[in-house]
Parts: C-alpha cells; sequence; structure tokens
C-alpha cells in the first residue's frame, strides 16, 4: 500500500510485498517484504524557562 504523497526515485527500487509505505515519504533505495515505512514528526514544546533569552537592540 502507497499512501499519498508519497515518492518513490529510482529505476530500480523495489518495495517488497505487503509494505506499506507512508504519506509524505521519499524512498530512494528498495525496501523488504514485509516493511513499514514512514516519515517521523516530533514536535517539541519549550517552557518559558527553556528558551534562550532573546537579544535586544535599541537603536
Amino acid at each position: 500500500m502507497i499512501y499519498a504523497q508519497a515518492v518513490i526515485l529510482g529505476g530500480e527500487t523495489v518495495v517488497g510485498h505487503h509494505s506499506i509505505i507512508g504519506g509524505n515519504v521519499w524512498l530512494t533505495e528498495s525496501v523488504p517484504p514485509y516493511s513499514f515505512v514512514y516519515q517521523e514528526h516530533k514536535t517539541r514544546v519549550q517552557s518559558q524557562e527553556e528558551r534562550r533569552p532573546t537579544m535586544e537592540y535599541n537603536i
């Protein structure tokens, strides 16, 4: 199964049977059967204390 926005590049790239290619994946090499390929998104939320102080310039 190949989900929307997946891009499979290369003339000899082979997707093995029963594999799942997730959306927005750029596949540039062959994958074996029963593979699950996906792009992992990580969102990080920083608190006010974790942020570095910004530099302010007064002209």
